[in-house]
């Protein structure tokens, strides 16, 4: 009889031997998917090899202050429009570019309140904003570094 190695045809599954189980769901409250702040891709959480979670509110603002403005068709006054150059001005235009970018945040949904924003000069003309806030669907602070 024809069939796959030495079982005939339709006798054996291919690949025999046991199969190794699916690890288990993440437990806990669910989130959304974790946004690394330096790269922008999403990571896998190592003790689950399931995608990392982060809370909700966390995410909408690294995804409004990462964006650049302009650079999203659908909705073109959606991110953050940087100072072109390091100037005398540039923390305190960065700071208000970075309130610019959350607005719909801050006054339209009002999910968060803005603790603090501080921007840090660092080598080679790179720059990294901190963003201190206030979480008020759960009273919870947090912070974001991009």
């Amino acid at each position: 009889m024809p069939g796959f190695g030495v079982y005939p045809s339709a006798l054996s599954p291919f690949g025999l031997g046991t199969p190794i189980p699916a690890t288990a769901p993440p437990t806990g409250e669910a989130g959304v998917r974790y946004i690394n702040p330096a790269t922008g891709d999403y990571e896998q959480d190592p003790v689950t090899r399931q995608l990392a979670q982060m809370p909700t509110t966390r995410q909408r603002v690294l995804l409004a202050v990462m964006t650049l403005r302009t650079s999203m068709s659908a909705h073109r006054e959606f991110g953050i429009r940087m100072p072109r150059k390091m100037g005398t001005f540039f923390e305190s235009e960065a700071i208000q570019s970075a309130r610019a970018a959350l607005r719909h945040l801050t006054d339209t949904d009002q999910v968060i309140r803005i603790d603090s924003i501080t921007v840090e000069r660092g080598l080679a003309s790179r720059a990294r904003i901190v963003i201190a806030f206030t979480d008020l669907t759960t009273g919870n602070p947090d912070k974001v570094a991009v």
